[in-house]
């Protein structure tokens, strides 16, 4: 009689379940987010709102925004290494759909692992300022 293998997967779908919806959202460094993620902050962001979302189950997922000059947002975009094949709608060969109101891009970053997928988008607030958001999805 085998035990020890389902005996395991029981438990740790018993406590999964019991714990389920405890992650816990923290105030987090924009910088400390793009490094998980595999990537590096744009040396001109300013106005950085970043957070954690930890899990016991999980790897931490992060979602932030922050502002960056207009000018720069695209060079910045395709820098990111990743895996560009899940394009968006519209989408061009480099997987960044070019949109009136800003620039989208679906990258699974080099930290296989840690973080699933990352959702981009970048918003034109002038014709100076980026402003970005980004979200990352994780199992």
């Amino acid at each position: 009689m085998v035990v020890g293998p389902p005996l395991a997967w029981g438990v740790s779908f018993a406590y999964a379940f019991m714990h389920a919806g405890e992650s816990k959202t923290n105030k987090a460094s924009c910088t400390k987010a793009m490094t998980s993620i595999g990537w590096k902050l744009p040396r001109q962001a300013d106005r950085q709102q970043c957070t954690e979302i930890s899990d016991p189950f999980f790897a931490s997922a992060w979602a932030g925004t922050f502002h960056m000059p207009r000018a720069e947002a695209r060079t910045w975009l395709l820098s990111l290494p990743g895996d560009r094949s899940h394009r968006v709608a519209g989408a061009g060969p480099d997987g960044v759909a070019e949109r009136k109101e800003g620039l989208h891009l679906n990258i699974v970053p080099p930290v296989y692992g840690q973080v699933d997928e990352v959702n981009v988008e970048v918003q034109w607030e002038s014709q100076e300022d980026a402003v970005v958001t980004f979200e990352t999805y994780n199992g």
